[in-house]
Parts: structure tokens; sequence; C-alpha cells
């Protein structure tokens, strides 16, 4: 094993996570995953890290676009609705959907400026 990350917060958590993305270089990695109604950005090495480094670098993303909790994923389709990729080493397109009001966002976050 190279290393390893617990994804969620607390063990009574509903959490679905799609696959984990790499860049064309194979060092960075990315996933969306849905944890209780909140969508999270995870982007990491091949390092293990403390749960403060993760939590300090991971994306809430439902803060970032003003979401509130209320989405639920569906219990009997493994899919997450959401999704990501690396456009480059620094930029990572996202999407989402918000099934409140059945709206799909995409947008790419900037990893360095640590903006949408």
């Amino acid at each position: 094993m190279t290393f390893e990350e617990k994804i969620g917060g607390d063990p009574n958590s509903y959490i679905k996570c799609k696959e984990v993305e790499q860049n064309q270089h194979g060092t960075e990695f990315c996933i969306i995953y849905f944890d209780d109604g909140r969508w999270y950005l995870r982007k990491f090495g091949k390092v293990t890290r403390t749960q403060k480094e993760i939590e300090n670098d991971q994306i809430d993303i439902n803060t970032e676009l003003g979401l509130d909790n209320y989405t639920m994923a569906n219990e009997e389709f493994p899919d997450p609705f959401g999704t990501c990729c690396f456009v480059n080493d620094t930029t990572i397109f996202i999407g989402v959907f918000y099934n409140y009001t059945r709206t799909h966002y995409h947008f790419f976050w900037d990893c360095t400026k640590r903006a949408v």
C-alpha cells in the first residue's frame, strides 16, 4: 500500500464516491464525494496525510457554490451524481447535481488560487 486516506466524517455518515481521477503524470489524484448532503473535492498525492491536513486541503463545494445540504443521493443508484477530472496540473473540472432544484453545476477549480 502506498498511502491511505479516510473519506467522510461521522461513522454514521452516508458517503458516496465515484472514481479516483489522476493527472497526466500519475502524481496527483482527485475525487468528488458526497457526505450527508454535502459535496467535497479532495486532491491528494501518494503520501498519507493527517486528518487535519486532509481537512485543511479539501474543498467544501456546497460552501463554494452557496448550496445547502438538501441533496440526497439515490440509494438504488451507485453513482453520487458528481464527477471531476484534471484539465491540467492546476485545474480540475467539477460537475455536481443539486437535486433540490434539479440543477447541474459545472465549473473549473483553480488549485493554485483555490477558487472557482
